[in-house]
C-alpha cells in the first residue's frame, strides 16, 4: 500500500477526489523537507556538546538515525528513491550553511574542526547505504522482469 491516497481508497473512506489526496503526499514530503532542514540545525548546532569534561558529539547520531526516519517515511508514502532524498537534501542545506561565514564573519562550524568532518560523512554515509539498499538486494529474478518490460 503506498501513500495517502492509496490507503484512502483501501479503506474506502469518503474523503474526496484522489488527485485532491495524492497532493497530500507531497504535501508531506514538503513537510519532510522542512524536518530535515530542522534536523540539520538541530545536528549543527548540538556539535559542540560535551559529556564531562569530553566532547561528545551525540549530533552525528542524531543525524544519521534522523536522516534514515525521515527518507523511510518518504519512501513508505511511495517515492522513488530520487524524490525521497529530498529531506536529506534539506539537512544538507542546513549543514553547509553553517560552514559558511555569516554577515559578521561568525562562522558555526569550523573547517579546520575535525567534529564537522564526522557529522557530514556520519550524516550521509548510513543514509546513503538506506537509500540504496535494495539496489543490492534486488532479487534477480524481479530485475530481468523489469528490463523485459
Amino acid at each position: 500500500m503506498r501513500g495517502v491516497a492509496d490507503a484512502a481508497r483501501a479503506a474506502r473512506l469518503p474523503l474526496g477526489d484522489p488527485a485532491d489526496l495524492a497532493r497530500i503526499d507531497y504535501i508531506i514530503l514538503g513537510v519532510l523537507c522542512v524536518d530535515g532542514f530542522v534536523l540539520g540545525l538541530i545536528s549543527v548546532f548540538y556539535l559542540p556538546s560535551y559529556l564531562g569534561g569530553v566532547p561528545f558529539p551525540f549530533s552525528v547520531f542524531l543525524a544519521a538515525v534522523g536522516n534514515i526516519l525521515l527518507v523511510e517515511a518518504a519512501r513508505r508514502l511511495g517515492f522513488r528513491r530520487s524524490l525521497a532524498a529530498l529531506p536529506v537534501v534539506g539537512w544538507v542545506i542546513a549543514v553547509l550553511l553553517a560552514f559558511a561565514g555569516g554577515p559578521g564573519g561568525d562562522i558555526v562550524v569550523p573547517a579546520a574542526d575535525a567534529r564537522g568532518l564526522f557529522l557530514v560523512v556520519g550524516g550521509l554515509v548510513p543514509v546513503g547505504f538506506w537509500l540504496f539498499r535494495d539496489v543490492v538486494q534486488r532479487d534477480p529474478s524481479q530485475a530481468s522482469s523489469e528490463r523485459k518490460l
